[in-house]
């Protein structure tokens, strides 16, 4: 409609130059056209239902290009295809006993239960979901995405499982990005420092909205290999790219544990040299030297805010926290692991759902791979 209709197509350009440069597409059809976003698909409606044609003429040459190859599908293909279509407009048990004849027919082929593990999503069968997706590990998956999938369900208890199928997604796939992001931050978390670093070098991009994390693994990593110079810069990086005070609190805190290394330990002059005194009839054994105070490595990050909802995800739960204005969640992986300051461990019980405000002080690791979050809840307080 931009490019064919009379009436947007003077400004049509101009446009789109303006929402790829990052405005916000109200704003600029309101300012190009002098209309809101809901007359502007009121339009989009009318010219759909048009009784007439619009066409257009563009002076392009195309290049010539080989046909393509056809070639015939596979019994097992063509099946899975109407079963992924079947499931896709909710027919899931006409799908789920399409995967079951094919199964018959071809018992070792991981491509169905990757098939009947989707299926169990649409459902919400994580269980299921899981357990088909072993069973496709089990059979040769070879989908990189299904091995990343698999380890992003499982949780913080099945570390070793988590590193070595994000290990295999990027064996398949080399420029896995996410994957490799998230095999990073799980060997870090490890302690395996030199591996980390490895595959985080291997990212080549990351979105914006990670990058704080991202960088901040990073120069963790390098710190603890001895490269401080390195550490620094990837830690500045960090603190350029925070997205909020948690982020913005643990770069600052590497940063400063970072000067606090840098920095030469105080001299002490010697007292001055005093006649020598007599000998006593028993000599006073000498006190040895003492060495000099380290710097106390960075620990753990720490977010005070207000507990707004507890989302439950069977044993684990994701705590919603307003701070600094932002919302913020941090993932609960194994309740009995937290520490209530003041309690002791225990397990931690809560409701599901909005809850009554109260502030809170949530100590956490942060971890990628914990579902979208900042990372795991190690300690809290409430106030």
């Amino acid at each position: 409609m931009l490019s064919l209709s009379p009436e947007y197509r003077e400004k049509a350009t101009t446009f789109t130059t303006e929402v790829a440069k990052g405005a916000p597409v109200p704003r600029a059809l309101l300012y190009n056209y002098g209309k809101s976003l809901t007359n502007v698909q009121n339009d989009l409606r009318l010219f759909i239902r048009s009784e007439y044609f619009v066409a257009a003429f563009f002076d392009y040459r195309l290049e010539k290009v080989a046909p393509p190859q056809a070639a015939p599908v596979s019994p097992l293909e063509s099946g899975l295809m109407l079963a992924d279509l079947q499931g896709a407009i909710g027919k899931t048990d006409e799908a789920r006993q399409a995967c079951e004849i094919l199964a018959r027919a071809h018992p070792q082929a991981w491509e169905i239960e990757a098939a009947l593990a989707h299926l169990a999503r649409r459902e919400g069968q994580r269980k299921r979901e899981s357990d088909h997706y072993r069973q496709a590990v089990k059979k040769g998956c070879i989908d990189p995405q299904l091995y990343f999938d698999l380890a992003l369900m499982l949780d913080a208890e099945s570390d070793k499982e988590r590193i070595a199928l994000l290990e295999k997604a990027v064996e398949l796939r080399p420029d896995f990005r996410e994957a490799r992001f998230r095999l990073g931050t799980l060997l870090l978390n490890a302690g395996n420092h030199e591996q980390a670093l490895r595959h985080l070098e291997l990212v080549k991009r990351v979105d914006e909205k990670e990058a704080s994390r991202f960088f901040g693994a990073m120069a963790y990593a390098q710190l603890k290999l001895g490269q401080d110079q390195q550490a620094r810069a990837s830690a500045e990086r960090a603190l350029k790219y925070a997205r909020g005070p948690a982020e913005k609190q643990s770069a600052e805190q590497l940063l400063r544990y970072l000067d606090a290394r840098a920095r030469p330990p105080e001299r002490r002059e010697p007292p001055q040299e005093e006649k020598p005194q007599p000998a006593p009839a028993e000599a006073t054994p000498q006190t040895a030297p003492q060495p000099e105070a380290k710097p106390a490595e960075p620990t753990l990050p720490t977010v005070k805010g207000t507990l707004l909802a507890v989302d439950c995800l069977g044993r684990e739960a994701r705590l919603i926290v307003l701070a600094g204005g932002k919302k913020l969640s941090f993932l609960i992986a194994d309740p009995d692991s937290v520490v209530i300051k003041g309690g002791g461990r225990g397990v931690v019980e809560f409701s599901c759902g909005p809850q009554k405000p109260r502030p809170i002080v949530i100590e956490y690791q942060p971890d990628a791979a914990a579902r979208g979050t900042l990372g795991l809840v190690r300690s809290l307080e409430f106030q």
